[in-house]
């Protein structure tokens, strides 16, 4: 058997099916392919309620770190999101590109504020976002859809991947769009 990573970076594969039939073909599509999954492991097809959140922000990159300090700032209880082990994205451990850019300059000058903190702060960028009381960090955890009513999306949904747990946080926004 030979895996050929077609991805790039560090590419990951997270599953591989073994069948004594030569023509089984997985589905293909991300939500059937989701359900195949879920029954062939034996999980549940609905996601279990987490607690609720006033924003729920996927990905840990520098833009989403910044995002979800700067909710809880101003009061937000947030839940950030990452798939990988460590924050940061491109400025992780993982990869190490510096964070730059031209900040806190008129016409926004509190625009840098977030990042400013990031590069100074002795904890890091996980130390920083663990020790916000108003942040809760789920890693290794992949944002997978979102459950819309009217238009106005209820709740963010995703897969812990170590576990495969399948769950949903409610967000108390009445309209994400218009807030973001």
């Amino acid at each position: 058997m030979t895996l050929n990573d077609l991805t790039g970076f560090e590419g990951r594969c997270e599953a591989i099916i073994l069948s004594s039939d030569p023509e089984f073909t997985p589905p293909e599509n991300g939500e059937d392919l989701q359900g195949f999954r879920r029954k062939v492991l034996g999980l549940s097809m609905k996601p279990a309620i987490r607690r609720q959140y006033d924003l729920v922000v996927a990905g840990g990159g520098i833009a989403g770190i910044c995002c979800a300090i700067a909710a809880a700032r101003s009061g937000c209880k947030v839940a950030l999101v990452h798939n990988r082990p460590v924050l940061g994205g491109n400025n992780s451990s993982e990869i190490n590109i510096p964070i730059s850019g031209a900040t806190n300059h008129p016409l926004y000058p509190e625009i840098g504020n977030a990042v400013r903190a990031l590069k100074s702060d002795k904890r890091g960028k996980q130390g920083l976002v663990e020790a916000d009381k108003n942040i809760d960090l789920f890693l290794l955890t992949q944002v997978t859809g979102v459950q819309v009513k009217n238009q106005i999306i209820e709740s963010v949904v995703a897969v812990e991947q170590r576990t495969g747990s399948f769950f949903g946080w409610p967000t108390t926004l009445a309209n994400v769009s218009s807030a973001v």
